[in-house]
């Protein structure tokens, strides 16, 4: 690929990863406050996020091997089309049965834009040396556009209503389809598994475990997501409810939020740079480090300015996981896996997704969010030790 049409498909991926991620982060700040209205049940809000996790794992398992078979590009197409309508069958749930229902349909449209865009990015960029930097500018974008998201989400709630920031998602979801029809029509010759059709390699359902098994940077990278994924899918849950507890107010939700993609935006193309000089290990290190100390320290942040300055710290961190695990998966899979690898990651992530709410959701039953967090605090302290252990063993 040409390096003027590999930058044009690179802008055309962000663009459309972006809008997404924007999306998605208009409800942050308020899903939770909408499904209380539905329900006092702590458990059954927690559910909500499993069951929706449980068929984006389903669903991505499957798109991540049919990818090949039928083309990424259907897939990312039918995902953009359903994200625009699932907000608005959200909005208009009566209770929080129907709202747990319609969020399959989310789920299959995540599933339908995750893993596919994810493998068109890595594919674009497995043979930049500047990949670490450019992945970082990606989700520099994203995270941006994910702090205006949360922002907007939080405003509009306290004006117009918990209903409103669903439409602005549907509405966002018009713009993503746009760009992702552009992003389909530009995105020719780069991989002919995503220009024509071919018959699925007989691999057995756990070839992608194996795949991970045999490569030590693939472990410790195995490591590292798990730990983080299981404190980053109760984000959603716990950090509003603990900002709502001190704040009492959306805005200030929102803001929080903000924050976090505002910090994130100027470290992910530094982290991503820093990481293609001294390599990913040496970016793991600095990025779980931070990422340790800011989950304690939210733990005991009984104040606005405390959540608000360790969420940002917690968010340095973030940003340098994003490009360390990116550069790890453009070097360590092969193009022609890469998709059902990125089907397999979203899997595991929508697992932990499942187990990680739906635990929050009943020790929320018997203790503040504070307390849940420190609980998750632990574990990820936990993840970080057994992985780094793990290098000990074998060199990578």
């Amino acid at each position: 690929m040409k390096r003027k049409n590999t930058l044009k498909i690179f802008a055309l991926i962000t663009l459309a990863t972006a809008l997404s991620v924007a999306a998605g982060s208009v409800l942050s700040p308020i899903e939770v406050r909408f499904l209380e209205t539905l329900t006092s049940n702590t458990a059954l809000i927690g559910a909500r996020y499993s069951l929706a996790a449980a068929f984006g794992g389903i669903f991505s398992l499957i798109i991540g091997r049919l990818s090949y078979k039928y083309g990424k590009r259907r897939f990312i197409i039918t995902g953009a089309l359903l994200a625009i309508i699932s907000p608005l069958l959200y909005v208009h749930s009566s209770n929080i049965f129907q709202y747990m229902t319609f969020g399959v349909v989310a789920a299959f449209a995540g599933a339908a834009i995750g893993p596919p865009i994810s493998s068109m990015l890595q594919d674009t960029l497995a043979n930049n040396k500047s990949r670490g930097k450019l992945l970082g500018i990606s989700y520099a974008a994203a995270a941006i556009m994910g702090s205006a998201g949360a922002f907007v989400g939080g405003i509009t709630a306290d004006i117009y209503g918990l209903k409103a920031p669903y439409y602005a998602v549907a509405f966002i979801g018009i713009l993503t389809a746009a760009a992702v029809i552009a992003l389909v029509i530009g995105y020719k010759n780069h991989a002919k598994t995503s220009s024509k059709k071919i018959v699925l390699e007989k691999r057995d359902i756990l070839f992608s475990e194996r795949y991970i098994l045999k490569d030590p940077a693939l472990i410790f990278h195995f490591i590292l997501q798990s730990a983080f994924g299981l404190y980053w899918s109760i984000k959603p849950i716990l950090f509003p409810l603990a900002i709502f507890a001190i704040a009492k107010s959306n805005t200030a939700t929102g803001s929080v939020f903000a924050a976090m993609g505002i910090v994130a935006m100027f470290v992910l193309p530094l982290a991503g740079h820093y990481i293609d000089k001294k390599g990913y290990l040496k970016g793991a290190k600095i990025g779980y480090m931070i990422l340790g100390i800011a989950s304690i320290a939210l733990a005991f942040s009984d104040t606005l300015s405390m959540f608000f300055i360790f969420a940002s710290l917690f968010a340095v961190g973030e940003a340098i996981n994003g490009p360390m695990r990116g550069v790890i998966e453009i070097n360590h899979i092969k193009n022609r896996h890469r998709t059902e690898l990125m089907g397999f990651y979203y899997a595991h992530s929508a697992l932990l997704s499942i187990i990680s709410p739906l635990i929050a959701g009943l020790l929320l039953a018997f203790m503040p969010p504070s307390k849940v967090l420190l609980i998750y605090s632990i574990i990820l302290w936990i993840g970080i030790v057994a992985a780094f252990g793990s290098l000990k063993k074998q060199k990578i």
